[in-house]
């Protein structure tokens, strides 16, 4: 009688030993596969770091290259403008000395010549003048 029990705790006994074996087999999987999913977030950290530096440089290349389109049509207006003016500039010098000629011209033009006698010097006389005080206008 007392050999069928022992037979049966012999069975529980390796029953048991399977189980923790498979217990400790589970664990020894678990830390695997937690071994592996640490390398793997440690790597996806890295490669969000890379990433974040990639995109700040980025970023910081794109501000720098709006700045400097920025500075060069600040720059290219200043310089249509001078350019403008320049023109201008040269345009009204052109103006008095133009004006300067037709002031000599009428200065020429003897007084007492200016008479009903010669109408067409009186009327060129005239305009000389009146095209003078436009251009001093």
């Amino acid at each position: 009688s007392l050999e069928p029990k022992t037979s049966v705790i012999t069975q529980k006994q390796s029953y048991g030993t399977a189980t923790e074996e498979k217990k400790a087999e589970n664990n020894e999987d678990l830390t695997e596969n937690e071994k592996k999913l640490k390398a793997e977030i440690e790597q996806l950290s890295k490669d969000i770091g890379a990433l974040k530096e990639k995109n700040s440089d980025l970023d910081d290349k794109y501000k720098r290259a709006l700045a400097e389109s920025e500075n060069l049509r600040v720059r290219l207006t200043k310089q249509i403008q001078d350019a403008k003016l320049f023109g201008i500039q040269g345009f009204c010098k052109d103006l008095l000395d133009v004006a300067d000629i037709l002031g000599k011209a009428t200065e020429s033009v003897p007084k007492d010549e200016l008479t009903e006698r010669n109408p067409h010097l009186k009327t060129l006389y005239e305009g000389l003048r009146m095209t003078e005080a436009q251009l001093h206008k």
